[in-house]
């Protein structure tokens, strides 16, 4: 299992350095308040599909199973991949917009802290549908399209239902994030079973 997150890991920490610089200056140039926490959750929660577009470019699946990996271990190692990268980009987020926030003489950064978690709940969401997309369309030039898709309309109306469950409890961020936290559980556990059930079919 290790080795398997170590592999997506590895094979992205470019792509990880890269987004980690952009997001950096994103927040800094691009100064948004605690939104930008948000954002670069997300930024980082996009590395996802490119595991599965190198996986399908090198035939990785068809090596994992004739070698003896079981296929839900391999689903498996997606989700914890997930996991690192949306926590990578969290961590940055937080660093930064923490750092603007000092620098511009504001020190309580509870609301950047609040917005961080928002930003890792959301973005592991967006994980899960993408995940779920990938194992479902199995192609992974057609998923990668569809993933695309997904992304915008899921981070979309996971926003706007961000904006109405703040409105409905009257700005509780604490219970607005629980309520979040709940919707991702459910979406998680329903991406990890479909996605286990779908890969059990491949042909490889």
């Amino acid at each position: 299992m290790n080795a398997l997150v170590l592999k997506d890991v590895s094979l992205l920490k470019s792509a990880i350095l890269y987004i980690a610089v952009f997001g950096i200056i994103f927040c800094a140039v691009f100064n948004e308040g605690a939104t930008m926490c948000v954002i670069c959750a997300m930024l980082f929660a996009s590395l996802i599909s490119s595991t599965f577009s190198w996986d399908d470019q090198c035939q990785w699946n068809v090596f994992a199973v004739s070698a003896g990996i079981p296929r839900k271990a391999i689903v498996t190692s997606k989700f914890i991949s997930s996991v690192i990268f949306v926590l990578i980009g969290t961590v940055i987020g937080f660093i930064v917009t923490s750092a603007i926030w000092i620098a511009t003489g504001q020190t309580d950064i509870t609301l950047v802290a609040q917005t961080s978690v928002l930003g890792f709940v959301l973005a592991m969401t967006v994980c899960g549908i993408s995940i779920a997309t990938n194992y479902i369309t199995w192609n992974s030039a057609k998923a990668q399209y569809v993933s695309i898709i997904i992304l915008v309309i899921s981070v979309a109306i996971l926003v706007a239902a961000s904006n109405i469950f703040a409105e409905i409890l009257g700005g509780d961020m604490t219970a607005v994030i629980g309520l979040l936290v709940l919707v991702m559980a459910v979406i998680l556990a329903t991406s990890y079973t479909v996605s286990c059930r779908r890969f059990q079919k491949w042909d490889l």
